[in-house]
Formats: C-alpha cells, sequence, structure tokens
C-alpha cells in the first residue's frame, strides 16, 4: 500500500502537469480533508512541498522523490490527464487521472482507489 502522503504528492503532480496549474493545496475525499501541499511542474521538472511532512519532494518526469518518506517513484505521462507509475517503497504500482479538477488515484498495492480535488 502506497503511503497517504505520497498518494497526495502524486495526484498534485499529475494535477499540476496536466492542467500547467501551481497548487498550493489538494483535498483528499478518503479522509474529508485538505492536505498542504504545494506543486509546480515546468516542462518535465515537478518542484513539491509536503507540509505534513515537512519535506520536499520532486525530480524530472518519470523519477521522482519524496525526501521525507527517502521514497523514489516513477511516473508516466501516458495520455493527457493518465499517469502510470511506480512507488520503489512499497513495491506498488499506481495510476491517476486528472479530469478538471478531480483525480482518481488506483493503488494497485491496496486495490483500491482514493479521490482528490484541486
Amino acid at each position: 500500500m502506497i503511503q497517504p502522503n505520497l498518494k497526495a504528492m502524486i495526484a498534485a503532480a499529475a494535477f499540476s502537469h496536466s492542467t500547467g496549474r501551481n497548487l498550493s493545496s489538494i483535498y483528499d475525499y478518503s479522509v474529508g480533508e485538505h492536505r498542504s501541499v504545494s506543486v509546480k511542474v515546468s516542462g518535465s521538472n515537478v518542484d513539491g512541498y509536503d507540509y505534513i511532512s515537512s519535506c520536499h519532494f520532486g525530480g524530472n518526469i518519470p523519477n521522482l522523490y519524496h525526501y521525507g518518506m527517502t521514497a523514489h517513484v516513477q511516473f508516466k505521462p501516458v495520455q493527457y490527464g493518465k499517469y502510470t507509475g511506480y512507488d520503489y517503497g512499497s513495491g506498488n504500482h499506481f495510476e491517476v487521472t486528472v479530469n478538471g479538477n478531480n483525480a482518481s488515484f488506483y493503488d494497485y498495492g491496496a486495490s483500491g482507489w482514493t479521490n482528490y480535488s484541486a
């Protein structure tokens, strides 16, 4: 299972990459609250900060890193608004689909969806 903070950061990166917008928070429907994250994507460069873990998240697509969790993440755009990837820390694949202001994150390790909005 992929850690909730990491899921939120990946979903935020997908939002920012697909919409071209910078994000300052993301709403996590699984816990019913906003997660304090910031993400800016410029080209293939992801620059983010996870305020919950007080650490940076980023790198160059497809290779991202969450510094607080020491988690390497493969994050690949496969078509507009759709991403696949792999969390090396948990050993699980995932996919994220962005549609407007909503994103659905599927964690193959947990066999479940987490929904977000920006």
